[in-house]
């Protein structure tokens, strides 16, 4: 009843996504005391560690605490290898054929490790729907936890919360009504776990014409690049322009 409910919705529930191996070879690329864990950051109050790819982001917003998905626009810069030797995107684009959104760039990329130690956690909130498309998808890695959603409008504020088991290795689509009508968060739990949050940057609603969009990381005025949080890989031009 729940599921079908929330598949009128929008929302999707695939299992097994990946193989226990593709788990792996995720979960190893991202662990902890790794190279590429040193360069995450961990976000004030969900105590939660974050890896951003893709476009630039502001580090503050006005009124929030938490990182943000507010877009500046730019080159976007690259996915992870391990990202893209799975052909995850592709996949995920498969997946979510026929749910109303034909821009399905997955150009943007959250991965998060919430430690049980240190209780990592995120509370309700909406994927940014100023400067991100119509399809969020999430990939649960080495641990299941609970998915909570809830309905913001007055006449069903006072429903209650619904909570769903995310297993491990399954992989979520919100679209529709369950991407803009509902917030979800993940509670506290009990295990370490990895997600990786895919979303497609909307340049036609974000601020920024084409030129802005097409202009590269070092010619952003010194005063606004000291305020960006830079993804974690650069353009694939840049790069390669690294490597010479």
């Amino acid at each position: 009843m729940k599921f079908a409910l929330l598949t009128e919705l929008g929302f999707v529930l695939i299992q097994d996504f990946v193989t226990a191996e593709a788990e792996a070879a995720l979960v190893d690329y991202w662990r902890p005391n790794g190279p590429v864990f040193r360069e995450g950051c961990n976000e004030q109050h969900t105590n939660r560690r974050f890896f951003h790819y893709g476009p630039i982001l502001p580090r503050q917003s006005f009124g929030t605490t938490r990182s943000t998905l507010n877009v500046l626009p730019a080159r976007l810069g690259s996915m992870p290898s391990a990202v893209e030797e799975l052909q995850l995107r592709q996949r995920i684009r498969k997946e979510a054929e026929g749910l109303g959104d034909s821009h399905l760039d997955l150009d943007q990329l959250y991965v998060n490790y919430y430690s049980a130690a240190a209780k990592g956690r995120i509370g309700f909130h909406h994927d940014h729907v100023g400067t991100m498309r119509g399809v969020v998808a999430g990939l649960s890695l080495k641990s299941h936890c609970d998915f909570e959603l809830r309905a913001l409008d007055a006449e069903l504020c006072g429903q209650p919360t619904v909570s769903l088991r995310l297993p491990a290795r399954s992989l979520y689509l919100m679209s529709g009504l369950s991407r803009y009508h509902l917030q979800h968060g993940i509670p506290l739990h009990s295990a370490d776990r990895l997600s990786m949050t895919f979303r497609s940057v909307d340049k036609a609603g974000s601020s920024g014409s084409r030129r802005q969009w097409a202009r590269e990381w070092s010619s952003l005025p010194p005063a606004e690049a000291a305020k960006c949080r830079w993804p974690l890989l650069p353009p694939e031009q840049q790069a390669d322009d690294c490597k010479h």
